[in-house]
């Protein structure tokens, strides 16, 4: 059975179910979420040749962290969907903050699903997602596909195995990881473009780590206090964090990859 939206927020984060109306309190102090925002707008800026003001859609946007790097720096349009609405209600304060609220437009939607209705962008983004909610790497860029118009752009921030190891020791939620050569073959199945590639270094990403794990440490002690009742929940989530960011240090490599739709 294919999970609900609540549970999959909740899912995708690694929590149980009963912290939901905490995770805007566990990740308060994160704007990004993931998804290296500044290096989402480096790529387009330097190796995508899109008219000015594009049309962008953010899928599973957060708190719209990508979306306001585009519109403030680049200037584009942007729509930002996501199914937990308190994170897009700090991404549209964070928009009027910084002026670009004109720009973005934020919505709950379950990205799953939602392309049916939507007219091709010239750039869709999916950004610290996980190509898992589609399948693997391949059926991520085949929803993607949906949403961008033909030679417009998709840009997937998502990472990859170093070396190979058994599916058994993968961590939870990244069964889809392969190796980078595999990984880009998925990317290009349906005959896309791989533009660019920009590879996101160990030390990069251990130092980002250790910032989210120490916010995350913080937060959760604060919040065991407070909500005694989620102690025992709250502690579970941190050691399932504390082991997924082991796992991601020693095993992949993040990356943000550029593809032109054929």
């Amino acid at each position: 059975m294919e999970p609900q939206p609540q549970e999959l927020v909740a899912e995708a984060f690694g929590a149980a179910p009963e912290l939901l109306p905490l995770l805007s309190a566990i990740f308060a102090d994160f704007c990004a979420l993931g998804g290296w925002p500044d290096k989402v707008a480096t790529i387009l800026r330097e190796s995508a040749q899109l008219p000015q003001e594009a049309a962008v859609v953010d899928l599973g946007c957060g708190k719209g962290a990508v979306s306001l790097v585009l519109a403030a720096e680049l200037g584009y349009r942007v729509t930002g969907f996501d199914l937990f609405e308190p994170f897009l209600e700090d991404a549209a304060s964070s928009a009027r903050a910084a002026g670009v609220d004109h720009l973005c437009l934020f919505e709950v939607a379950d990205i799953r699903n939602r392309a049916e209705d939507i007219d091709a962008f010239d750039v869709a983004i999916f950004a610290a997602v996980g190509a898992g909610l589609y399948g693997d790497y391949s059926d991520c860029v085949a929803a993607l596909r949906r949403w961008t118009r033909p030679e417009g752009y998709m840009v997937i921030s998502d990472g990859f195995l170093r070396q190979s190891i058994p599916p058994g020791a993968k961590f939870p939620g990244y069964g889809y990881y392969e190796c980078h050569d595999e990984a880009v073959r998925q990317l290009t199945a349906h005959g896309d473009v791989m533009v660019r590639e920009i590879l996101i270094s160990g030390e990069e990403f251990a130092e980002q780590s250790l910032l989210d794990l120490e916010s995350i440490r913080t937060a959760v002690q604060g919040l065991s206090e407070t909500y005694g009742q989620y102690r025992e929940q709250l502690k579970q989530f941190l050691a399932s964090q504390q082991a997924e960011y082991a796992f991601l240090n020693k095993h992949t490599t993040e990356a943000i990859w550029l593809l032109c739709r054929a």
